[in-house]
């Protein structure tokens, strides 16, 4: 389970966090979304420890994760996380890269993870490409598993589906789904698309101007969207009512 509590935190002179309360249960993917400038990656910066700040609680498993805010290392070690701004040594081959992520290991070791994460992530045929070269969607794929190269209780995800096309989203999908059951650990994932979070996400969370305005399962926000717009609908009719009431009304005014 990964809690984040959140009292307040200014993230610009517009707005700030408040109040907010996320919980996420291991094996279990939820989606914050909303507009950019919500706030969304201010959340993943402190859930990371990317952004250091007494306001935020982070615990996993009902364990405080950052009571050290003088600590030697920026992020939290217990956290994997993705940022939206991918960071890849461009003139790297792929395998180069994947041999230093696992360098403290024996070569053995280190030779069957690889072996392993080539399978999983289907990248057997970029082994000798460079970074530089590979799509948006290949290097999504290097970055997750550059996050899940230590051993972490939960993983965020800030925007994995930029800049990818349906078919790589549709890849790198059901690998986050099948990454998350394996490990059974909570994740966190940030996007502004709800298209692209629709199938992956167990539950959902909708932010907008620093707040949570709603958190629940996809029927829950499904029902509040319809009521929403049974209302904005009454609203409108309404309106379209007295307007023409008073346009019958000014009408005889004229005549009269």
């Amino acid at each position: 389970m990964l809690n984040i509590k959140i009292k307040s935190f200014q993230v610009n002179d517009q707005f700030s966090l408040n109040n907010i309360n996320l919980k996420i249960k291991s094996g279990s993917i939820l989606a914050l979304i909303g507009k950019s400038g919500s706030g969304k990656s201010s959340i993943a910066n402190l859930v990371s420890g990317s952004t250091i700040s007494e306001a935020a609680e982070i615990a996993i498993n009902g364990k405080s994760i950052n009571t050290n805010l003088d600590r030697l290392f920026k992020e939290f070690p217990e956290i994997g996380y993705v940022p939206q701004k991918l960071h890849l040594k461009p003139n790297h081959t792929v395998l180069e890269f994947l041999e230093m992520l696992f360098q403290q290991k024996t070569k053995k070791e280190g030779d069957k993870i690889i072996k392993n994460l080539i399978h999983q992530f289907n990248i057997k045929q970029l082994i000798g490409s460079k970074i530089s070269t590979l799509s948006g969607g290949e290097r999504q794929k290097l970055s997750i598993i550059q996050a899940i190269s230590k051993p972490i209780k939960a993983l965020i995800l800030d925007e994995p589906f930029s800049q990818l096309d349906t078919v790589q989203k549709t890849e790198i999908s059901q690998q986050i789904r099948e990454l998350i059951n394996q490990l059974n650990i909570p994740c966190l994932m940030i996007s502004h698309d709800l298209i692209d979070v629709i199938q992956l996400g167990d539950k959902i969370a909708v932010m907008e101007k620093g707040k949570i305005e709603f958190q629940g399962t996809w029927q829950q926000f499904f029902t509040s969207q319809k009521k929403k717009m049974i209302q904005l609908r009454e609203v409108i009719e309404n309106y379209i009512n007295t307007t023409q009431k008073a346009i019958e009304h000014l009408k005889k005014l004229s005549k009269g």
